[in-house]
């Protein structure tokens, strides 16, 4: 076997030590979430909004659900790029 293969070979399959597979799995969920706010999937983001006015004791009762829609939109941005960045750094 020439010098060429067996660093094929012993190299294949390995990830690069500055991919963190937890921070990309993190991103997913967040990008995920912020999509399924943003959608309003089954009325997610009214039941958000029935949950934050109970929890924190109706301080955020004037908020409408378009508000939380918004603010998905944009943690679903911040979870694709977060995705993006950290798959770009583990095969750079």
């Amino acid at each position: 076997m020439t010098d060429e293969a067996h660093v094929v070979m012993t190299t294949a399959g390995r990830v690069s030590s500055e991919a963190s597979v937890p921070s990309i799995i993190f991103m997913a969920l967040f990008a995920a979430l912020g999509f399924l706010l943003a959608l309003n999937v089954k009325g997610i983001a009214d039941r958000f909004n029935d949950l934050v006015a109970t929890v924190t004791f109706g301080m955020f009762d004037a908020h409408q659900t378009g508000v939380y829609r918004i603010v998905g939109a944009g943690l679903a941005l911040l979870g694709c790029i977060g995705v993006a960045v950290e798959v770009a750094v583990g095969l750079g």
